[in-house]
């Protein structure tokens, strides 16, 4: 687990949250928390968050594996001149807080 750039592990970040077990190293860890809006629907999908325990990285699982696929087609990930999450050209910009 600590050396194959394959296998990757899921967390749950906040508290309590759900530990990846531990020999799997942060850059292949992801959360899968989804958020519910008021009506109990699920629209947004979060892509990164701060660091937070037990999680030990602060992107998704989604992006994860996106970002593993796409580097075998070289196409890599980086941060858009306003700061948001960007792979190739395509930039994916946050979503306002739905009430």
């Amino acid at each position: 687990m600590r050396t194959s750039d394959r296998l990757f592990a899921i967390c749950l970040y906040g508290q309590p949250g759900v530990p990846p077990p531990p020999e799997v190293p942060p850059q292949r860890q992801g959360f899968n928390n989804v958020l519910l809006d008021s009506d109990d629907v699920i629209r947004r999908h979060l892509l990164a968050v701060g660091i937070s325990s037990p999680c030990q990285t602060e992107y998704a699982m989604s992006w994860q594996l996106a970002t593993r696929y796409l580097a075998d087609e070289k196409i890599q990930e980086k941060t858009s001149p306003d700061n948001y999450l960007q792979l190739g050209k395509t930039v994916f910009k946050t979503v306002g807080k739905c009430s």
